[in-house]
């Protein structure tokens, strides 16, 4: 049986097991949880950017997008 790898979540949300978080696929690929962005996100995205059918726009708290290794572009 293969494993999906708990990378990060929401420190507050340990116990309750429906909060944001980030996995690691056997393939190495991310699969997350979020909340699906409000309508209005989509207009804002960068040009050449769009949802495609069979994706969905997610929000993730930047905190555990960290807790799991994603480091902020430095600007």
């Amino acid at each position: 049986m293969t494993q999906i790898k708990l990378l990060a979540t929401a420190a507050s949300c340990l116990s309750e097991g429906t909060c944001p978080a980030v996995f690691e696929l056997p393939n190495g690929d991310l699969a997350l949880i979020g909340s699906e962005a409000p309508g209005e996100l989509h207009d804002q995205l960068p040009q050449g950017a769009a949802v495609g059918p069979g994706e969905r726009l997610v929000v993730v708290p930047r905190s555990v997008a960290v807790a799991a290794g994603w480091q902020p572009p430095s600007v």
